[in-house]
């Protein structure tokens, strides 16, 4: 029996949504962050668990043609792999790195308008195929 794609494009919409939430999280942590309180060491392993998530994500958008999307997961996983790569005591020169390339380029404001795109596609059940483009997991 195949499954509802209405069912299973909630379902993305609700994945999709979880990963932008937890990536913001991270990115504002970040934002935050110091290396002298050390703060740093568990972004890092939330850096890792968002990684893994973040490429299946953003193989999905590929696959659906929603470039938007696409693009900025694309940018969060080169952030991510480089925050998850951070040594054990990461020092504050290469956390203003990553602090800068995430302003720079707009990467916590892209990942709040994809958040908020998703969240509101979350509420109205009968466009959240619109929410992703087709994006299937």
């Amino acid at each position: 029996m195949a499954a509802d794609p209405q069912a299973r494009q909630r379902v993305v919409v609700v994945v999709l949504g979880d990963h932008l939430d937890r990536s913001e999280r991270l990115l504002v942590e970040l934002n935050h962050a110091g290396s002298n309180d050390m703060s740093a060491i568990p972004l890092r392993g939330e850096a890792r668990e968002l990684l893994a998530n973040n490429r299946l994500v953003r193989q999905s958008a590929i696959r659906a043609g929603d470039l938007n999307v696409e693009a900025s997961l694309d940018r969060l996983e080169r952030l991510l792999v480089e925050l998850a790569n951070q040594p054990d005591e990461p020092n504050e020169g290469d956390l203003n790195r990553l602090r800068q390339e995430m302003n720079t380029d707009g990467l916590l404001f892209d990942i709040r308008i994809l958040r908020s795109r998703v969240g509101s596609r979350a509420l109205e059940p009968q466009d959240a195929a619109t929410a992703t483009k087709g994006v299937s997991l």
